[in-house]
């Protein structure tokens, strides 16, 4: 996010703390101290190296990170849970802890209209009826509070407003933050799989199991779904994608206006016509595959 010196009357600091009704709370939106807040939510993924997330675990080394691109699913869950704020509070000081009750875990992060900066604070960082000491040449007591956060300086995850993006480095440290992670990431279960393998499009070969369909096509079929809105059950839809099928698709792979399914990667094709990854460079004039196709 931006430097202190650079931040405007736009940025809210916000704690979500788990309860059943108004769990998004604006904490420190106007509070005196704000601006040195900020330096507890700085973004440690900007230049990072990032790679997808297809829902390892793996630990990464240092100066790597995770990057989540998010469904349309998974944006709706995390701008309805995190980015609408359902209960404001001016100040921190009207913030009383012990209404929690000492067992849930909070978490804070900073919103600037960019990024979300989602830090989780356990509750052995919650410290009731504690002092503040400063270590010297002699220890004195400087203030005492009955709410006390304690923080370091990790940020466990960071959401991009404009991109969508999710990055994290830790797998656990933000499943932690999230509860779950699956709802952000997760491509299609096996139900969703069955229902969009429509026998009007597919024919399935008898020897290809489609529980071996693979994560990344599983998460294409829910972007095909969630981020082009593309329905196999309309008409007009099929029309384009046997058209588009017949100039693009290999022969072997398009018969009698089917896909012919036999491996994973006949699902990979068939994803690549259904959702037009298939584009004439305007500079070179070459035939052009996209990745992951998406609207610009």
């Amino acid at each position: 996010m931006e430097e202190a010196s650079q931040s405007t009357t736009s940025v809210h600091y916000l704690a979500y703390v788990k309860r059943d009704e108004e769990a998004n709370s604006t904490l420190f939106e106007d509070d005196a101290r704000r601006d040195e807040l900020a330096s507890l939510f700085q973004d440690p993924f900007s230049d990072a190296t990032k790679f997808p997330f297809e829902g390892d675990t793996q630990v990464l080394a240092d100066g790597a990170c995770y990057e989540v691109s998010l469904s349309q699913h998974g944006i709706e869950a995390m701008e309805r849970q995190y980015i609408t704020s359902t209960l404001q509070i001016d100040s921190l000081s009207e913030y009383d802890i012990s209404t929690e009750g000492g067992k849930d875990i909070s978490v804070v992060y900073a919103f600037d209209g960019k990024k979300l900066v989602f830090k989780r604070v356990p509750k052995s960082r919650h410290l009731r009826d504690s002092k503040i000491v400063s270590i010297g040449d002699e220890g004195a007591v400087i203030s005492s509070s009955t709410h006390v956060f304690s923080f370091d300086d990790k940020v466990d995850a960071v959401y991009h407003v404009g991109t969508k993006k999710l990055y994290f480095a830790d797998f656990q440290a933000a499943k932690h933050v999230f509860g779950t992670l699956e709802i952000y990431y997760r491509g299609a279960t096996q139900n969703e799989v069955d229902e969009w393998l429509d026998p009007g499009v597919f024919d399935i070969d008898s020897s290809f199991d489609t529980f071996a369909i693979s994560t990344p096509n599983r998460k294409r079929m829910r972007l095909a779904t969630d981020e082009l809105q593309i329905d196999l059950a309309d008409e007009e839809t099929l029309i384009r994608i046997r058209a588009y099928a017949a100039q693009h698709a290999p022969k072997m792979l398009f018969i009698n206006n089917k896909f012919n399914v036999k491996k994973n990667a006949d699902i990979t094709e068939a994803l690549r016509i259904i959702t037009g990854a298939y584009y004439q460079n305007e500079i070179t004039g070459e035939l052009m595959v996209a990745n992951t196709p998406k609207r610009a």
